[in-house]
């Protein structure tokens, strides 16, 4: 079974056909790469191209109307993250002054260089939703001349961790599940761990949804059924993510 996926979900999906083959045998899991982005994998399972497909947003009418099913499969934290060893965490008013350009020098010295992703990038909007300085910030970034903007989750991650004093937005599940050598800061104070992301102290959050034509195969079938397991449940916890998806579903 061929699956495509959004960036974030790429390196938990690594993973995951790992732990399927081994625990049950039978079905055999490409997974497609690069990344083909939520959308291409909404529509990869419309067409009948792949088997199953993991998108960071939800479906639109139009695409259930083509008989795309979702389920969804669980959340990762939404972070802010550098290579950088220090510091350990920001306020929302430093990170729009980042943005915004008021402020360019890393507490403890070092110049700030912000990554952005596209303007109209999942990413770009939950920015914009931490505070609303961060919208007006976020926005006026898209202004100043010479600023990175990555395309995708991977390049996101790879300038991050390349480019000096970089700072820009990825997720838990990519850092872990990719072991990309990022930290993750936090934010007014609250570290971004999964556990913090469960009882709500760490509200900023990426959903992950499950893409499954009306009447999905027997692999898809067995792999969701993997995803519910115990084993399945761990190793996406392990890679970043804590599941939602529930039983019965």
């Amino acid at each position: 079974m061929r699956i495509g996926a959004t960036g974030a979900a790429l390196g938990a999906l690594d993973w995951l056909a790992v732990a399927f083959r081994e625990d049950q045998g039978t079905h055999a899991i490409e997974v497609v790469r690069p990344s083909v982005g939520s959308t291409g994998a909404i529509l990869g399972v419309i067409r009948g191209e792949i088997g199953l497909g993991i998108s960071s947003r939800p479906l639109k009418e139009a695409e259930k109307a083509q008989g795309a099913v979702q389920r969804e499969l669980g959340r990762s934290p939404f972070v802010l993250a550098t290579a950088r060893e220090t510091p350990s965490g920001l306020t929302l008013g430093q990170l729009a002054d980042f943005y915004a350009g008021r402020a360019t020098v890393w507490p403890g010295g070092g110049r700030v260089r912000v990554i952005l992703r596209p303007a109209n990038d999942s990413d770009t909007g939950q920015l914009k939703t931490l505070s609303p300085a961060m919208t007006a910030a976020v926005e006026s970034a898209f202004e100043r001349p010479g600023m990175a903007i990555a395309a995708t989750d991977q390049e996101a991650a790879d300038l991050i961790a390349r480019v000096p004093g970089a700072l820009g937005p990825t997720t838990l599940a990519i850092i872990r599940g990719e072991n990309r050598p990022l930290r993750a800061l936090a934010l007014e104070g609250v570290a971004p761990s999964l556990r913090a992301a469960m009882d709500g102290s760490y509200p900023y959050v990426k959903t992950f949804h499950l893409i499954l034509p009306a009447r999905p195969g027997q692999a898809a079938v067995a792999f969701v059924d993997f995803l519910k397991s115990g084993l399945g449940r761990q190793v996406l916890r392990d890679a970043g993510f804590w599941v939602t998806l529930k039983e019965g579903e």
